[in-house]
């Protein structure tokens, strides 16, 4: 199968503020790759996922995986330009 390109977008809670963060990939499976952004955020391997979202240093740090959105080829390169 080959790759697409996509726009994954997260919510990553530190603190008590919350943000949005988003970024570029290519993939075949876009909601596994969702997920394994979200998991993989904080280079930790103590992560706790509870009812969806990823639990980093008991909970300090809360990272969702909100959606994505598929991208053409120019739409990618475009992103990929800016650092998104």
């Amino acid at each position: 199968m080959k790759n697409k390109y996509y726009l994954f977008t997260i919510e990553e809670s530190v603190g008590g503020k919350e943000f949005i963060q988003k970024i570029t990939s290519e993939s075949t499976n876009p909601d596994l790759s969702l997920k394994e952004i979200a998991k993989s955020w904080y280079d930790d391997e103590d992560v706790e996922e509870i009812d969806g979202r990823y639990h980093f240093e008991s909970g300090e740090m809360v990272v969702t995986p909100l959606r994505y959105e598929r991208l053409t080829k120019r739409e990618f390169d475009i992103l990929n330009k800016f650092g998104i």
